[in-house]
C-alpha cells in the first residue's frame, strides 16, 4: 500500500471517529436533556400540588395573548360561576367517590387555625425561617421516599414560598409608596443624564445588558411577574375598552403601571408569546440564599378563604373558598402537608371549616389496599386466623390432651366381636335399604317418563305418585332389617328439616341416653366415620398435616359414658354445619371460600358450645353454677384453662385463594363488613404514615397545628348507628348503596347461625360501653378485649392492671375487716398476736400481688401479640441542640445536647424539689401544732382528730398539683432528646415527690414521734395520751374517704367545662347544606372533648398509674395500722374503674392507640415498695404498736429476717412465666414454623408491585403504581448520576 493510500485511509478513520464522537456527544446531550426534562416535569408536578394548581405544562392551552383577548367573556364567566356553585369540583368528586364505602367517617383529624380568621395575627416570615420550618417539620428521612424526591419537594416548597404575598406593615404602607415614586423619579433622571452623555442608542442598550447580568435569579423572576401581571392587566383593560371607551382605560393603565413601577415604553409584550409562571419560577436559584435576605412574606391573611357578612342582625358570616394558589405561609403549610400525605402516603385528605370559622379540619383516611401495603412494609405483627393455623386444637380432648376422635373406643374396636357383629348388621341393613330405595326411584323415573308421553295425563297424577312414593318409603322402614333404633334416628332426621339443629339435638339426646353401651359405641363409631369424611375435606382445604394421627394411642384412658353421649351430639352438630358449607361451596359460593377458615373455627366452637350447653341443661348443678364450670367436654384450650389464642407473625399479602382466609378478620362496621384490620389498627398504621412524612408533634409544639387526634367511632363505642351520616353521601352519589348478593346473603345467614359461640371480637355485636358495663356479680369486670380493640394495648393493659388490683383486694378486704374487729376487741397479748399475723398477711399478699401480676402481663402479651414489642425511640419535638456530626452513623446534621449540661439542670431541679419538700414538712408540722392547740382547748375529740387529717389531705393535694406543674417545667428545662427518657424522668420526679408528700406525716408519727415529744403527735384525747395506731388510722380513714369523694368532681368537671364552652361559643358561620354536614359536625364536636393526656407529650396513663401506686403504698406500708383500709381501697378502685371507663368513652378525645407488653417502670416501683413494706411493718409492730416493750432491736431484726425469707421463698415458688404461657409460646412457634412460614415463602415469590390493587381517591392504580415506582427509581438514579 502506497503512502498516499495510507494517509487517505487514516483520514477516513479519523473522520469516522469524529462522527462517532459527535454521535456519542449528541446521545449524551440527549440523555442529559431527557433527565433534565424529567426533573423539571417532576418538579412542576410537586409545585402544582403545593400551589393548588393543575399542571400548567399539560393543561395550559397553547393560545396566544391575542386569542385570549378574543375569547368570549360571557362564556368564561358562565363556566366559572358553574364551578363555584358546586360543592365539589369534578376532580374532588372523583377523588372522594368510593372512599366512604366502608362506613368510616375518618381515621385522623389534623386541626389548623384558620389563617384568614380575625383572630389569626399576621406577621412577617423570612426565607430563612421558612427553610428552618420545612427542614424541621416537613422533612422526615425514610426509606420509602428517595433523597432525590425529598430534594425536589424541598425545592418546590421554597419556590412556592416565593410566590406568597409580601408582608406589608399597614403603618409603613404609605411611606413605601412614596419611596417607590421617588426611586422611579431618580432612575428617570439618571437615565436621562446617561443618554445625553453617550448620545447613542448602543451605549444605552449595553448598559441595560450589564444591569441585566448583575440581577439575581429572583430579581429576574420578579421582572417576569411584572410582565405577566401587565399582560393580565392589558387583557382586562382591552375588555373594558370594548365596553366603556379608551380615555378612562388609558388613565387606569397609566395608574397601574405607575403602581408596579414599570415604564410604558419598556414593557411591550409580544402578543404571540405564551407566559408560563411555573417555568420561570423554576429558574430561581434557591441555593443562593443571599438574594432572599429582604424577602418577607405573609404569615396569614392570604384570603384563600373569604369572609362575607350575610346577616347584620344575627352576626352571621359565610366563608367562601377562592380556590386560588396560597398567598400566606400557613395556607402553604397546609397544602404541603396534604400533598405529602396524598402523594407519598397515599392517604385520602378532605378539608372543612368548623361552625365558628376559627378552625380548619383536615380529615385523613386510609384505604384497605394502602393499609395492607403499609402493614407489610412496616412489618406489623398480625394474628393468624385460628381456623387456618390450629383448627384441630378446638376439638374435644381427654385429660391427656388426646382428641376423642382418635381414642381406642372408636378406632380399636376390632377385638370386640359383639360390636363388630352389631356394626356389620347395621351397615348391611343400611346398604340394603339404600339399594331398595334406589331401585324404587329408578322405577319411578321410568314411570314418569312413560307418563309424560301420554298427552291425556290426569293433572292430579303427580300428587298420586307422591303419595305412592311416601307409602313405599314407609314400607321400607317397617321391614325387619331396620331395627327400632334406626327408625328413631331416621324419624329425627326427617324432623330436622322442619326445625333448627338445636331443637333436633334436644329431641335426639333422650334417645341417645336410652341406648345400651354396645349400641352407643356402635353408633358413635358410625357417626365418627361420617364426620371423618368432612374432616378429611377440611384438612385438605387448609393443608393440615394429619400424618401424626396414624399411631396407636398408648395408655389410653377411657372417658365416661356421659362424655360419649355428648360427644355424639357434638359430632351431629359438626356434621350438620360441615355438610352445609360443602353444599354452598358446590353451588359456587365464592364468599364461603374466602372465609372458610373462619367458618370452620365457628363450626368447631358452635358444636362444642352447644353440646356442653345441652348437657348442662339436662344436668344442672348449684356448685357448677357458682364456679361457672358448665362444660363436660373440653378442648385443648379448656384443658389449659386459657382462652383460645392464635399465633401472631409479621403481616404479608398472600397470592392465592387459600391465603385469603389466612389472616384473622374482624367485623368493622354495622353493615357486617369484615377486614383483616380493625379500626384501631388502621389508626395505628395511618398515624405511622403521617409520622413518616411530617413531624406533626413539632408542629403542635410550635402552634402551626392546633390539634391532632384519632376520630371516635360512635358505633363501636356506644352502638350509635352511623348510617344517617352516609344517607346524604348516597343521595349525592359519593357512595353506592350496597345490596348483598345471593352469596353474601347466604354467608350472613350462616354467620347468624354460628355467632352465638364465637369469640367476642369476631363479631362487633356489643359496643364498648355495653361490654364494659358495671357487673354486680363481678364489680371489677372490664372487657379487656373490647378495650384493646378500641383503645390499643397500652390502655387495655392499664385496665387489666386496675381490674387485677381490685380483684386482689376483695379477699384482703375480708381479712382486714376480721382483723380490725379482733384487734379492737382483744386483750393486749392477743392484740400483739393479731398485729403480727396481719402483718404476715400483708407481706404475703403484697408479694403474691407482684408475682402473679408478672404472670398476668405475660399472658396479656401472648394474647395480643406484644411479646416482641419494642417501644419506638421517638425523638421529642421540643428537643433543641447543636448540629454536629454523628459518631455512630456519620450524619453531618445530628442534633446534640451536652449530657453534662443536662446533669447540671437535673441538679438544679433536685434542689428546687428539696426546697418544696421542706415547705411540705413545714406545713405538716404546722398542722400538728394546730392539732395540739385544739386538744389543749379541749375541742371535741372527733374534730380534733379529723379536721387536722382533712387539712393534711388538702395540703397533700395542693402540693401535688403545684409540683406536677413544676415537674413539667423541670422536665422541659432538662431538654431530653428521647421521649421514653423524658417520660421516665417525669415519672421519677412525680413519684418521689408524691411519695414524700403523702407519707412524711405517717413516717413522722410512726417512727419519729419520740423526737417531737412536745408536739404530742400520738395524742388522741385527754384520755388517750399516746396511741399512734389510732392517729394513723384516723388519717388513713380521711384520706381514703376523700379519695372516693374526689371522683365526683373528676366526673363533673368535664361537663361543667363543656357547658361553659358551649355558652361562650357561638356558631357565626352560615351552615351550608351539603353531603358531609353530619360527618363534619360529629368530628367538630370531638374537638371540644378533653385530651387524655398528663401533659402535651405524655398520655394520661401516667396519672392513672400514679394514683394506683400511691394507694398500693398506703396498703403495703401502713395498712397494718388500719386493717379496714383494704375495704375502702376496694370500694375506691371499683369507683375508679367506672370513672376511668366513663372518662374515656364519654368525655375524652380518642387517644392514639399504642402497643405495650408490660407496665414498665411502675413494676420496679411496686417491687421497691413491697421491699420497704417489710421494714415498715416490722417497725410498726416493734416501735409503734406498743405491744413489744423489751428487746426491741432483737425482735425487729428477727421480724426482718422472717419477713424477707418469706418474701423470697414466695418468689422462688411462683415462677415469673406461667406454664400455660410457655406451652402457648412453644405451640405458636410450632404452628408458625410449620404452617405460616412455608406458606409465606411460597406466597411472596410471585409478589410484585404491579399486583398491588391500590384504589386511592376513587382511581385504580393497579398499573400506574408499578410504572410510578419504576419511573421514580430510574429518574432518581439518573438525576443522582447527573448531579
Amino acid at each position: 500500500m502506497s503512502t498516499q493510500q495510507k494517509s487517505q485511509s487514516a483520514k477516513q478513520i479519523q473522520g469516522k471517529s469524529k462522527v462517532q464522537n459527535k454521535q456519542s456527544m449528541n446521545s449524551k446531550k440527549l440523555k442529559q436533556q431527557k433527565i433534565q426534562n424529567q426533573k423539571e416535569e417532576s418538579l412542576r408536578e410537586i409545585l402544582g400540588f403545593f400551589t393548588n394548581q393543575v399542571d400548567a405544562k399539560k393543561f395550559l392551552k397553547k393560545k396566544t395573548a391575542k386569542d385570549l383577548l378574543d375569547k368570549d367573556i360571557n362564556d368564561k364567566e358562565y363556566k366559572e360561576e358553574k364551578i363555584q356553585d358546586e360543592f365539589l369540583n369534578p376532580n374532588e368528586f372523583a377523588e372522594v367517590k368510593g372512599t366512604y364505602d366502608d362506613y368510616n367517617i375518618g381515621d385522623l383529624a389534623i386541626i389548623f387555625q384558620n389563617p384568614d380568621s380575625d383572630n389569626c395575627e399576621n406577621k412577617p416570615i423570612s426565607f430563612k425561617d421558612a427553610v428552618k420550618i420545612y427542614d424541621e417539620m416537613l422533612t422526615v428521612m425514610t426509606d420509602e421516599v428517595s433523597k432525590s424526591q425529598m430534594k425536589k419537594e424541598r425545592c418546590s416548597f421554597l419556590l412556592a414560598f416565593l410566590t406568597l404575598d409580601d408582608y406589608e406593615d399597614k403603618k409603613d404602607e404609605g411611606n413605601q409608596k412614596k419611596k417607590k415614586k421617588k426611586n422611579l423619579k431618580k432612575e428617570d433622571k439618571q437615565k436621562t443624564v446617561k443618554t445625553l452623555q453617550t448620545g447613542t442608542q448602543f451605549g444605552e442598550e449595553k448598559e441595560q445588558l450589564q444591569k441585566k447580568q448583575e440581577k439575581t435569579s429572583y430579581d429576574r423572576y420578579l421582572d417576569f411577574l411584572r410582565m405577566y401581571k401587565k399582560q393580565e392587566q392589558d387583557q382586562k383593560l382591552q375588555e373594558d375598552e370594548q365596553k366603556k371607551g379608551g380615555e378612562v382605560i388609558q388613565q387606569k393603565k397609566q395608574a397601574y403601571l405607575d403602581e408596579i413601577g414599570i415604564e410604558p415604553d419598556k414593557m411591550e409584550v409580544n402578543p404571540n408569546m405564551v407566559l408560563d409562571p411555573i417555568k420561570e419560577l423554576q429558574k430561581v436559584d434557591i441555593s443562593d440564599t443571599s438574594q432572599f435576605k429582604k424577602v418577607k412574606k405573609k404569615w396569614c391573611q392570604g384570603q384563600y378563604l373569604k369572609k362575607t357578612k350575610i346577616d347584620e342582625f344575627q352576626e352571621k358570616y359565610e366563608w367562601t373558598c377562592q380556590n386560588t394558589p396560597p398567598k400566606d405561609f400557613l395556607t402553604l403549610i397546609r397544602f404541603t402537608i396534604m400533598a405529602k400525605l396524598c402523594r407519598n402516603g397515599f392517604l385520602h385528605c378532605r378539608q372543612f371549616i368548623n361552625g365558628t370559622g376559627e378552625l380548619i379540619f383536615l380529615i385523613l383516611k386510609s384505604s384497605k389496599e394502602v393499609v395492607k401495603r403499609s402493614a407489610q412494609n412496616m412489618k406489623v405483627t398480625k394474628q393468624i386466623e385460628l381456623g387456618f393455623a390450629d383448627l384441630f386444637s378446638l376439638e374435644p380432648v381427654d385429660e391427656s390432651f388426646r382428641p376423642l376422635r382418635l381414642k381406642n373406643y372408636i378406632r380399636q374396636y376390632t377385638n370386640n366381636e359383639e360390636i363388630k357383629k352389631k356394626l356389620q348388621e347395621i351397615l348391611d341393613s343400611r346398604k340394603e335399604a339404600q339399594n331398595k330405595e334406589e331401585e324404587y326411584r329408578k322405577k319411578q323415573d321410568m314411570q314418569d317418563k312413560k307418563d309424560n308421553k301420554d298427552s291425556n295425563t290426569d293433572p292430579n297424577q303427580a300428587l298420586v305418585d307422591q303419595l305412592q312414593h311416601f307409602k313405599k318409603m314407609q314400607e321400607f322402614k317397617e321391614k325387619k332389617y331396620i331395627d327400632q333404633e334406626e327408625i328413631k334416628i331416621e324419624e329425627n332426621i326427617q324432623q330436622q328439616n322442619n326445625q333448627t339443629i338445636g331443637n333436633y339435638c334436644d329431641s335426639l339426646y333422650p334417645i341417645i341416653c336410652q341406648w345400651d353401651d354396645i349400641l352407643l359405641q356402635v353408633y358413635t363409631i358410625l357417626k365418627q366415620q361420617d364426620v371423618d369424611k368432612i374432616m378429611k375435606i377440611i384438612a385438605k382445604e387448609l393443608n393440615i398435616d394429619q400424618s401424626h394421627e396414624k399411631v396407636e394411642l398408648i395408655n389410653d384412658k377411657d372417658i365416661t359414658r356421659k362424655e360419649w353421649e355428648i360427644y355424639y351430639i357434638y359430632m351431629e352438630i359438626l356434621q350438620h354445619f360441615g355438610q352445609k358449607i360443602q353444599n354452598l361451596k358446590k353451588k359456587g359460593n365464592t364468599q364461603i371460600q374466602e372465609n372458610q377458615a373462619f367458618l370452620y373455627k365457628l363450626i368447631f366452637r358452635k358444636a362444642l358450645g352447644d353440646a356442653n350447653e345441652l348437657w348442662y341443661k339436662n344436668h344442672p348443678s348449684v356448685m357448677r353454677e357458682i364456679t361457672q364450670n358448665k362444660s363436660i367436654l373440653l378442648n385443648l384450650w379448656g384443658r389449659l384453662n386459657v382462652d383460645p389464642v392464635a399465633p401472631y407473625t409479621e403481616f404479608f399479602q398472600p397470592n392465592n385463594e387459600v391465603g385469603n382466609s389466612m389472616w384473622r378478620k374482624y367485623e368493622v362496621n354495622e353493615k357486617g363488613l369484615r377486614s383483616e384490620f380493625i379500626n384501631m389498627e388502621k389508626i395505628k398504621i395511618t398515624h405511622a404514615i403521617v409520622l413518616k412524612n411530617i413531624n406533626i408533634l413539632k408542629m403542635i409544639k410550635e402552634l402551626i397545628v392546633t390539634a391532632y387526634f384519632p376520630i371516635h367511632d360512635h358505633y363501636q363505642l356506644q352502638a350509635i348507628p352511623k348510617s344517617p351520616f352516609f344517607e346524604k353521601l348516597i343521595e349525592g352519589e359519593f357512595m353506592q348503596p350496597k345490596e348483598d348478593t345471593e352469596h353474601e346473603y347466604e354467608l350472613k345467614n350462616l354467620f347468624n347461625e354460628l355467632k352465638d359461640e364465637a369469640e367476642p371480637t369476631d363479631f362487633d355485636s356489643d359496643s364498648l360501653e355495653k361490654s364494659s358495663a358495671f357487673n354486680f356479680r363481678i364489680p371489677w369486670h372490664v372487657s379487656i378485649n373490647s378495650m384493646r380493640d378500641y383503645f390499643g394495648e397500652k390502655i387495655a393493659l392499664y385496665f387489666s392492671f386496675l381490674s387485677y388490683f381490685t380483684k386482689q383486694l376483695w379477699y384482703m378486704a375480708i381479712i382486714g375487716i376480721i382483723a380490725q374487729g379482733l384487734i379492737s376487741a382483744s386483750t393486749e397479748q392477743a392484740k400483739s398476736t393479731m398485729i403480727i399475723l396481719f402483718s404476715l398477711a400483708i407481706i404475703i399478699w403484697s408479694t403474691f400481688f407482684i408475682e402473679f401480676w408478672k404472670r398476668e402481663q405475660i399472658l396479656f402479651s401472648v394474647q395480643f401479640g406484644q411479646q416482641n414489642f419494642e417501644e419506638d425511640e421517638a425523638e421529642r419535638p421540643a428537643f433543641q441542640g447543636k448540629y454536629i456530626r454523628s459518631i455512630t452513623n456519620d450524619d453531618l446534621n445530628e442534633e446534640f445536647y451536652s449530657p453534662f449540661l443536662r446533669k447540671m439542670k437535673q441538679l438544679f431541679s433536685l434542689a428546687v424539689s428539696f426546697l418544696i419538700i421542706g415547705c411540705v414538712i413545714g406545713s405538716v408540722l404546722g398542722i400538728f401544732f394546730f392539732k395540739n392547740l385544739m386538744l389543749q382547748q379541749k375541742a371535741d375529740p372527733f374534730y380534733a382528730q379529723n379536721v387536722p387529717a382533712l387539712l393534711n389531705f388538702i395540703q397533700i393535694n395542693f402540693f401535688n398539683f403545684v409540683y406536677q406543674k413544676l415537674s413539667d417545667i423541670f422536665n422541659m428545662y432538662e431538654n431530653h432528646k428521647i421521649l421514653s427518657s423524658y417520660e421516665n424522668s417525669l415519672i421519677a420526679k412525680i413519684f418521689i415527690f408524691m411519695f414524700v408528700n403523702n407519707f412524711n406525716s405517717f413516717f413522722i408519727i410512726s417512727f419519729l414521734s419520740g423526737y417531737f415529744s412536745q408536739l404530742q403527735l400520738c395524742k388522741v384525747s385527754e384520755d388517750i395520751q399516746n396511741d399512734c395506731f389510732q392517729v394513723l388510722s384516723n388519717q388513713m380513714t380521711v384520706i381514703f374517704l376523700s379519695n372516693i369523694g374526689k371522683n365526683i368532681p373528676e366526673l363533673a368537671t368535664p361537663y361543667i367545662k363543656a357547658f361553659i364552652t358551649k355558652q361562650m361559643k357561638s356558631k357565626t358561620a352560615k351552615e351550608v347544606e351539603h353531603a358531609f354536614k353530619l360527618i363534619d359536625s360529629a368530628i367538630d364536636d370531638q374537638m371540644e372533648l378533653e385530651p387524655y393526656q398528663t401533659n402535651e407529650e405524655v398520655d394520661g396513663t401516667v396519672n392513672d398509674y400514679m394514683e394506683l401506686v400511691i394507694q398500693f403504698s398506703y396498703l403495703a406500708l401502713f395498712g397494718l395500722a388500719f386493717p379496714s383500709c383494704y375495704i375502702l381501697a376496694f370500694v375506691s378502685n371499683i369507683i375508679e374503674i367506672q370513672v376511668d371507663k366513663f372518662k374515656l368513652i364519654r368525655v375524652s378525645r380518642r387517644p392514639f392507640p399504642q402497643g405495650a407488653a408490660t407496665i414498665g417502670n411502675w413494676l420496679i416501683i411496686l417491687e421497691v415498695i413491697t421491699f420497704f413494706g417489710i421494714f415498715s411493718n416490722s417497725g410498726l409492730i416493734v416501735y409503734t404498736s406498743q405491744t413489744i416493750q423489751t428487746n426491741q432491736i432483737v425482735i425487729f431484726s428477727v421480724l426482718l429476717v422472717v419477713f424477707l425469707a418469706l418474701k423470697y421463698f414466695i418468689r422462688f415458688l411462683v415462677p415469673d412465666e406461667p406454664e400455660s404461657a410457655t406451652i402457648l409460646n412453644k405451640r405458636h412457634q410450632y404452628v408458625v414454623d410449620k404452617v405460616v412460614k412455608g406458606f409465606a415463602q411460597t406466597g411472596q415469590k410471585s409478589y410484585t408491585p404491579a399486583k398491588i390493587n391500590l384504589k386511592i381517591g376513587g382511581v385504580i392504580y393497579s398499573q400506574q403504581v408499578s410504572q410510578i415506582f419504576n419511573q421514580d427509581e430510574s429518574s432518581n438514579r439518573n438525576e443522582e448520576i447527573a448531579e
